[in-house]
């Protein structure tokens, strides 16, 4: 009652100093993980047991709605979206190569695009007679997202379920191929990287819970899921060449939106989610 698109979540610590430790630190906390283990979670990050907490948000967004936001796919498919959470995004901007694949955290130098909460998704884009899987999108930095044929080689499957990973630190998703991603976007200048080392965490489909976001009380809140003070959000209207919004667009960005309120669903919450 009375939310604006104003109000944030006020995380228990702050991401400061392009460090997310405190964050990662006061979140396990919440999730009763003893201090000992906190401590030592390098060492046995199993220890964490993130699969006891863990959920995928799910969303049947009907036929059509996609509109451009898949590139490469015809009109007329129903898109299945499943969309994952993570506490806070570091962007790894300056990183050691050389270090990336067998110790990322040692190798992650300098960040930007810090902010508390991340939404993250895929859509796997269904033949909407036969509900056959024609393509899987993946969402990757606002308008960088990949649509793949559902029998691409570059995809690997676990049963019926595509496998598919977060991008270390920025959380964009990339098919089960670790290594550096260079950014094209960006003239390659910086990459996405997919760490395949010890301590990964694997969620699978049989065993990770779904939430269906058309039932969720909180799928339309209107406020951002992170930090969003006054001046980010007005900064973030400025005019493109005014540096300040680079700033906030590129460094310390505002929290993000409800599912249900931003990429291919910014129309669904003025309507009513489907069922």
């Amino acid at each position: 009652m009375g939310a604006s698109n104003t109000d944030y979540l006020d995380y228990p610590a702050t991401l400061g100093s392009g460090d997310p430790s405190s964050e990662f630190q006061a979140y396990v906390r919440g999730q009763g993980v003893p201090e000992a283990t906190i401590k030592d979670w390098l060492a046995d990050p199993a220890a964490l047991d993130p699969w006891r907490s863990a959920q995928v948000y799910f969303y049947d967004a009907g036929v059509g709605s996609y509109g451009q936001r898949y590139p490469g796919t015809p009109p007329g498919l129903r898109s299945l979206q499943y969309w994952f959470f993570y506490p806070y995004n570091y962007y790894p901007t300056v990183v050691a190569s050389r270090l990336m694949a067998s110790s990322p955290i040692a190798a992650d130098l300098a960040n930007t695009d810090l902010h508390e909460g991340d939404w993250e998704h895929v859509a796997v884009l269904l033949d909407p007679k036969t509900l056959e899987p024609r393509f899987l999108y993946m969402a990757r930095h606002d308008k960088e997202g990949v649509t793949l044929p559902w029998n691409s080689p570059q995809l690997s499957l676990d049963g019926d379920h595509p496998i598919v990973q977060g991008a270390f630190g920025g959380h964009p998703t990339y098919p089960n191929h670790c290594g550096n991603h260079p950014r094209a976007i960006l003239k390659a200048v910086v990459s996405d990287w997919v760490v395949c080392g010890s301590g990964r965490f694997a969620f699978r489909a049989a065993t990770t819970p779904l939430v269906d976001l058309a039932h969720a009380t909180w799928a339309c809140w209107p406020g951002h899921f992170g930090k969003a003070s006054a001046a980010q959000l007005r900064d973030a209207k400025r005019p493109d060449y005014d540096p300040r919004r680079a700033i906030v667009k590129y460094v310390t960005v505002a929290g993000p939106l409800s599912p249900l309120q931003q990429a291919e669903n910014t129309h669904v919450c003025h309507a009513g989610p489907s069922h």
